[in-house]
Parts: structure tokens; C-alpha cells; sequence
């Protein structure tokens, strides 16, 4: 659970990088970095231990697959903040 927790965590950190691609495709790309480092991190640590079934590509795309639903809706919600409010790095962040 611990190395779960570090992962979401560690998640939070890549997602909140900003660079030179805008607020938005910023985000799009911090999304994937973001579902990316979880995916590593519990496959490898948090559940380790566990049977895979699949290829490692169709493992990473299923997960992928997965994480698009509630990318999704973040990514709107943070488009609509991004839009509706300042778009000062701290606010953003928040």
C-alpha cells in the first residue's frame, strides 16, 4: 500500500509540470507522463508479486486504456478552471 501511495504521489509531482507546449497540450502530455510513472512504479514495486497476462505493450495500453476515462474528465475540469480563472502557476497547480 505504502508503494502505492508513492506512486500516486510521485504521479502528482509529473503531472504538475509545466513547459513551453501551453496550459493545455502541457497537460495532455503531463497526463500520459503521469498514467505512465504510475504504471511503472505499480507494476514493478507496488504489485509486484502479481500474475500478468498479456504481453508488457497490451499490459501498458490496457492500462492506458483505463486511465483515458478519468483523463478525461480531469482534463475538462482543468481546461474549464485553466479558462474560467487566472492562469498563474500556483492557481494552476491547486
Amino acid at each position: 500500500m505504502l508503494w502505492f501511495l508513492i506512486a500516486g504521489s510521485l504521479a502528482f509531482v509529473v503531472d504538475v509540470v509545466r513547459d513551453v507546449l501551453g496550459v493545455y497540450a502541457a497537460r495532455a502530455v503531463s497526463f500520459w507522463l503521469a498514467a505512465t510513472t504510475t504504471w511503472l512504479i505499480n507494476r514493478n514495486i507496488s504489485f509486484a508479486g502479481r500474475n500478468t497476462s498479456g504481453s508488457l505493450l497490451t499490459e501498458y495500453l490496457r492500462y492506458l486504456g483505463l486511465m483515458l476515462g478519468g483523463g478525461a474528465v480531469n482534463i475538462a475540469v482543468y481546461s474549464l478552471l485553466a479558462w474560467t480563472f487566472p492562469q498563474g502557476p500556483l492557481w494552476l497547480i491547486l
